[in-house]
């Protein structure tokens, strides 16, 4: 399954109850504890730690790129001024 979806079982597992997560929270009145119950957590908090971990990977994810655009365009005009 790995070599198929790039990823190992659990964390497509994960993908899938974060997406799922991530939807009822913007669409729903639910609190977290309850989310995290209906898409398959014991626990409120486990949510909680893999929403953050996502959240800070993404916000690195961006920053990284957010660097190399800059670098990018630093570049084209330094060669535009040379």
């Amino acid at each position: 399954m790995e070599n198929v979806l790039g990823k190992s079982p659990l964390e497509y597992l994960q993908d899938l109850r974060i997406e799922r997560a991530v939807h009822l929270l913007e669409t729903s009145q639910a609190s977290v504890d309850q989310i995290a119950a209906e898409v398959g957590y014991a626990e409120g908090v486990t949510l909680r730690a893999l929403l953050r971990r996502r959240l800070a990977a993404a916000c690195a994810k961006s920053a990284a790129a957010s660097k190399v655009e800059m670098n990018t365009s630093h570049a084209a005009l330094d060669e535009l001024l040379n």
